[in-house]
Formats: C-alpha cells, sequence, structure tokens
C-alpha cells in the first residue's frame, strides 16, 4: 500500500520509507523477494522488487535508489497494468504515463496535474510524487523522490 501522508510503501510485513538506510535494507529485507541489484560504479545502488501493494492489484516492480551515502533517494514503480502495452512510440510512452496517473487515482485518490515535460508532479513534506513518459527510452513510471 502506498501512504503519501509520509511517503511510505507498505509491503507484506515490511515498510519502504523515506528514513530506509541501505544498511537497513539489507539486513530487514529478505533475500528470496529481491529480483535484481547494481551496484554503480558511481556509488549509487539499486535494487529492484516484485510485490502486491494491494490486493486487487497485480505484481508492481519496485526500483529502489539508494546514495552513496546510503540514503534511500528515490523509489519508482512500474504497475503491472502497463505489460503488454505497445512498444516503444511517443503515442505508447504518454499511454503509459496516462495508466500510471489513472493507478495513482484508482488506489490513492491522486489527481495528477497536467504534465510539464512528459511529468506530472505534487509535492508533499517528505519529497515529490511524480509520474512521467522519458521520450527517449520509452519508459514511463510512478517516482516517489525523498529529500
Amino acid at each position: 500500500m502506498l501512504n503519501l501522508d509520509t511517503g511510505t510503501v507498505c509491503l507484506e510485513g515490511l515498510s519502504l520509507s523515506p528514513t530506509l538506510t541501505l544498511e537497513a535494507f539489507r539486513w530487514e529485507f529478505p533475500r528470496e523477494r529481491i529480483a535484481g541489484a547494481w551496484p554503480v560504479k558511481t556509488g549509487y545502488t539499486w535494487y529492484y522488487l516484485k510485490e502486491t501493494l494491494y490486493p486487487q492489484d497485480d505484481l508492481v516492480s519496485l526500483e529502489l535508489c539508494f546514495t552513496p551515502e546510503g540514503r534511500l533517494m528515490s523509489l519508482e514503480l512500474h504497475p503491472s497494468t502497463m505489460k503488454g502495452e505497445p512498444g516503444w512510440s511517443e503515442e505508447a510512452g504518454q499511454q503509459r504515463k496516462a495508466l500510471c496517473d489513472r493507478w495513482l487515482n484508482s488506489y490513492c485518490g491522486v489527481s495528477m496535474p497536467p504534465a510539464e515535460f512528459h511529468t506530472s508532479q505534487l509535492d508533499y513534506p517528505w519529497g515529490t510524487l511524480s509520474t512521467y513518459y522519458d521520450p527517449r527510452s520509452g519508459n514511463s513510471g510512478i517516482v516517489l523522490g525523498y529529500l
């Protein structure tokens, strides 16, 4: 479940919050639930998960990015509703972004503002919530960016 008051993603038995450190994640999160990891040479570390956030929804892909200092910098979500969507094209990317906007509205009651430069953003005390479409990669998603 996504709690926008705190910027926390609640998973079965665990929480991913703006205060989560890399050390705590490595210590507390079950390894069998981690789909992949990427320690970047710049010091940033990415972890990839596939979890169910809402019982009525399918799996959501989550990408966690930790800073070189071990702070959770961002958490990116890719709803399962994006599976099987058309490949790369401007229109397909915009459709996937619109699916992210609808997912947030359905599960969190959030209406994203109109996009500027392919991104819609809302500010919160813990950071920002955004949905995006990247025309270069064709990627779309939901991002919780932490302060």
